[in-house]
């Protein structure tokens, strides 16, 4: 008998995140941004991929914080 796999649930994505999204990246990672929302982290990349606005602050974000660490 085989499983049946569970359907993945991702919250709705919000335009007003994007907004939330950039003033909670400044002091903190996204990493605990989706804990704030209570989402997965893999749900903010599945928005990235869906939305080019979100997208835009997500890869922006993530320059930043290479370039700390470089």
């Amino acid at each position: 008998m085989q499983r049946k796999r569970r359907k993945k649930c991702i919250k709705p994505y919000k335009p007003e995140y994007g907004a939330l999204f950039a003033e909670h990246i400044k002091v903190a990672s996204r990493n605990s941004f989706a804990g704030v929302l209570k989402v997965a982290e893999s749900t903010l990349y599945e928005w990235a991929r869906k939305h080019p606005d979100f997208r835009k602050l997500f890869m922006s974000a993530k320059k930043k914080k290479v370039s700390i660490y470089a």
